[in-house]
């Protein structure tokens, strides 16, 4: 199955969204009503993946945060974090949707592969060695977990990955099957 979107470029206030829907209000309101000035701003940046009638198929955005560690085991804190440290600096995947008539198809895992590709890439420019995901709920997490990130027992649905991990995980993907 080939991906359906030709390219991913960054939003803009005149990037057609329309007709865009993943079928979850509150991504979509976000999407269709916050997306264009919050990237104007650049309190988020968001790409967008369109397909070959120029339609936007999906999209994914990024923000710095910084993850805190309280209430996790210190092997996972030395993981993540400087020494003694129980915060980290991050790169969050704040909002990803696909629409609606891909869903169930595998894409939701190569758009979020997509994203991976691009926020490793940011990343690494910025030194940051930590990718946080806030699943929406409960019942993405195990997708989430599927892609690669770990959940935090203190917050289950706050689920993390080293930055060098998503590096090669959409490195695999892009060799194995030219999806991104």
């Amino acid at each position: 199955m080939t991906i359906p979107w030709t390219h991913v470029e960054p939003r803009t206030n005149t990037t057609q969204i329309d007709n865009f829907s993943s079928g979850e209000p509150i991504i979509d309101d976000w999407f269709h009503q916050n997306s264009a000035q919050e990237h104007t701003d650049k309190r988020v940046i968001t790409h967008v993946c369109v397909d070959y009638l120029g339609q936007v198929v999906g999209f994914f955005s990024h923000t710095a945060v910084v993850c805190r560690f309280d209430g996790e085991s210190n092997s996972l804190r030395k993981t993540y974090c400087s020494r003694g440290e129980v915060e980290a600096p991050a790169i969050l995947l704040a909002k990803m949707g696909l629409a609606k008539a891909l869903q169930g198809q595998k894409h939701g895992r190569r758009l979020c592969l997509q994203a991976l590709a691009k926020i490793s890439q940011v990343a690494a420019a910025a030194g940051v060695r930590l990718l946080v995901v806030d699943a929406l709920n409960d019942a993405l997490v195990p997708f989430y977990e599927s892609v690669g990130f770990r959940s935090l027992n203190a917050q289950p649905t706050r689920l993390v990955m080293k930055t060098s991990n998503a590096a090669k995980l959409s490195s695999k993907a892009k060799d194995a099957s030219n999806i991104i």
